[in-house]
């Protein structure tokens, strides 16, 4: 799948052809850019990416195909983000006790709503 592709298929979804007036306004292009999407294989500059980016709600990577990825994750927790450095940082056995303990405390919260 190409950019054009995905912005083409992103077009339809909101009912609209890649090359409406509509389209051109929101992205900021002229027609033959466009054109050269589709024809040439090239691809918008930063600032249009991003603006089709979020008119159609998805991360710039899911339109460049870089990402199966459509909507921005939310962000980690400070939290989060140190156990996932912590399992990175760990030895093949650390990491078994890190998952390790996540899947006890998984069964031990699923228990106490059996119980409660």
């Amino acid at each position: 799948m190409t950019f054009y592709d995905r912005f083409e298929m992103l077009c339809f979804e909101r009912k609209m052809k890649p090359q409406s007036q509509e389209m051109l306004e929101i992205a900021g292009v002229t027609s033959p850019a466009i054109s050269g999407w589709k024809n040439k294989g090239s691809l918008p500059k930063g600032e249009v990416l991003c603006r089709l980016a979020k008119y159609f709600g998805v991360t710039t990577d899911y339109l460049l195909c870089l990402s199966e990825l459509r909507c921005p994750e939310t962000p980690l927790s400070e939290e989060e983000t140190i156990l996932i450095q912590a399992y990175r940082e760990s030895t093949v056995q650390g990491r078994f006790h890190i998952i390790q303990a996540c899947m006890n405390a998984q069964q031990e919260k699923g228990q106490a709503a059996i119980a409660g």
